[in-house]
């Protein structure tokens, strides 16, 4: 007999806002000066979530980097790519509720079960906007799979770890250094 599951939090929607989605960067390539051989299927090759906040703005955000390729009727690459970044802030007025503290860090910091839920809502909402955007070409029918938030979260984590770069700070800042604000400036764009 396996031990109850525990139980899920409960979240107050109704106080929580999705102020920014959208993409920083979208590069679509056929892969070939003659426009490369028919695109059967998609695959995608890479994903990170990256999240980040600002307790004091009562903001969550992340940015999602994707990779996807096509593949032809043999399941060879057609040459089709696609490079996608995009960048999803959420606002939650009641975020004080929502999070937690430890030795290991300084300030609050919101709860990991919230973390994740609103990855979840990013990467869902990326599904569609990624589907509308490869429309018309090459990667047309693309679509992100079904993911598991739990499992996206903690793979973005470890890779962001390897990379040794975490999502937050390891270590409480000294009294003479501050958190640096990090923030994601679009290109204007072009005519």
């Amino acid at each position: 007999m396996s031990a109850p599951a525990a139980p899920l939090l409960s979240f107050d929607l109704s106080r929580f806002r999705m102020a920014e989605a959208g993409f920083i960067q979208c590069l679509i390539d056929n892969g070939a000066t003659d426009g490369g051989t028919a695109t059967a299927s998609h695959g995608l090759t890479r994903v990170l979530l990256e999240p980040g906040f600002e307790m004091e703005a009562k903001r969550i955000y992340y940015t999602l980097s994707l990779a996807a390729a096509g593949y032809d009727e043999a399941g060879a690459p057609s040459g089709a790519t696609g490079q996608f970044q995009l960048r999803f802030v959420f606002e939650v007025e009641n975020l004080e509720e929502y999070s937690t503290t430890s030795k290991e860090f300084e300030g609050s910091f919101p709860i990991r079960d919230l973390m994740i839920m609103l990855g979840g809502v990013a990467y869902s909402t990326a599904r569609g906007l990624v589907l509308g955007k490869t429309a018309g070409t090459p990667l047309a029918g693309f679509a992100l799979p079904l993911r598991s938030p739990q499992e996206l979260f903690q793979q973005s984590l470890q890779e962001l770890e390897a990379r040794d770069e975490p999502a937050v700070p390891k270590k409480r800042a000294s009294a003479s250094t501050k958190p640096k604000r990090v923030t994601t400036k679009r290109k204007p764009a072009k005519d």
